[in-house]
């Protein structure tokens, strides 16, 4: 997934393993992600955004990780980034 041949606002399936899925997503404003019932890791491997939930927000940039619970809800992505999303198998986006 070269960063040249960025996509904005995509989702792109990246891995799927029986124990694990990752995702990567491009983001040039807003991406709201769908609510499922497990944990998901957010790392930002290029620019940085805003995670917002209904608990608050924070930032991530260049190389920062965040863990969301399975009881996050409402959560938004605002910023310009690229993000892989990683949550257990065998919930798929």
């Amino acid at each position: 997934f070269p960063l040249e041949n960025r996509k904005q606002n995509s989702k792109r399936t990246a891995v799927i393993h029986p124990e694990f899925s990752v995702y990567v997503l491009d983001i040039c404003d807003e991406m709201a992600l769908p609510e499922i019932d497990r944990y998901r890791i957010l790392s930002c491997v290029d620019g940085e955004a805003s995670i917002i939930t209904d608990e608050g927000s924070t930032k991530i940039g260049y190389l920062d990780s965040l863990i969301l619970p399975a009881s996050s809800k409402n959560i938004k992505v605002v910023g310009n980034a690229r993000i892989l999303l990683s949550l257990r198998t065998p919930n798929q986006l």
